[in-house]
Parts: structure tokens; sequence; C-alpha cells
């Protein structure tokens, strides 16, 4: 699972907190909010992170108010065998759209480790039937899939095609599925 990217975003050079910091724009922020800057796109991760230590701030969904804190670790001379994104590790699932940000995630986290019963049904849901239709097949708050990461970044930086739907069309994602039309149920197998 992974989020689909339908919420708006900004990348922040730094680990300020804020959303009127500094930051890299998007089209829409330049067409609907008339904001100017430096665009996401024309910034390369190795132009903002150069040096162990350096960050990179990364908002998601405004609303839920997601706030990613990366850090680089280390450098490393690039080797013409390795030069995909590798995930190495990680902790718990990637919580699911429009969860409510950081407390919705938890109580749905809870519930669902309590055996997702038909009483104590996390807030915004109609009932239980409603919550376990909402959350993926086989959603899982604990687990994580480094293979399945390192894949995901593959796929967006352009060295993987996602399979669709199960249907075998090959599809490179964060573009529309050409069988079913959507973006985020295809399923990225690396390249």
């Amino acid at each position: 699972m992974g989020w689909t990217d339908s919420h708006l975003h900004r990348f922040r050079p730094g680990s300020s907190h804020g959303y009127d910091e500094p930051y890299f724009v998007t089209p829409f922020d330049e067409e609907e909010e008339g904001d100017d800057g430096t665009r996401e796109a024309d910034v390369r991760l190795d132009q903002v992170l150069r040096a162990p230590g350096d960050q990179l701030t990364y908002l998601y969904d405004f609303g839920d108010g997601w706030e990613h804190l990366l850090t680089l670790e280390s450098v490393a001379p690039l080797m013409q065998t390795h030069r995909a994104p590798v995930c190495l590790d990680g902790a718990g699932a990637c919580p699911p759209e429009d969860v409510g940000g950081v407390p919705g995630y938890e109580e749905v986290a809870d519930w669902l480790r309590a055996g997702a019963r038909d009483d104590g049904v996390p807030g915004g849901f109609d009932d239980a039937e409603h919550a376990r239709g909402w959350l993926p097949p086989g959603y899982d708050p604990d687990v994580f899939d480094a293979a399945e990461a390192s894949a995901e970044m593959q796929v967006w930086c352009g060295r993987a095609v996602s399979i669709c739907c199960g249907t075998g069309s090959p599809s490179r994602w964060p573009t529309s599925c050409r069988v079913c039309g959507t973006r985020g149920g295809c399923r990225p197998r690396p390249g």
C-alpha cells in the first residue's frame, strides 16, 4: 500500500515546522495560489541532500497533516550495478489515505490490533463494516515490507514497471493505468 498523491504536498529544505516556511513549488502552487519559486520537479534530491545530516521535510495531505523528516545518513560512491533506490529498513504500514492524521491512524490501528470488533469502531466510520470495507484487504498496521517500499521508490524513479490490477498490462506510475485508469491500484514490479 502507499499513498496515491491525491492530496496537496510540499517539500521544504531543512527541518523547520510550519506551512509558511520556504518550499519548492508545485504546479498547483503556481496556478492556484500564484506562488513563484523553484519548482520541485526541477530539483534533484542530491542537490538538496548533499552531506550527512542534511534534511528535507515532506508535508502531505494538509488536512491530515502528515509530516516526514528525511535525513541523509551517509554518502557512498554510486556503483553502476546499484543505481536504483533501495529501502533498507522501516517499521509499520503506510497509513491509509484520509485516515485523520496521526490521531485517526492511531485509533484505527488500535481498533485493528484489538481484533476489529463491531464495538469500539474508530471515529469517522458508520460501523465496523464501513471501517473494514474502507481499509485495504488484509491491512495490518504493524507490517512493513522493505522490498515493496523499494519497488514503489523505483517506480517513482522510472526504474520499474507497474502491472495494473493483475491484468499484466504495463503502466509507468504515476501516470494513469492504460487499462483501468487508476493511479493507486497498480502493483509495482521491479523492472
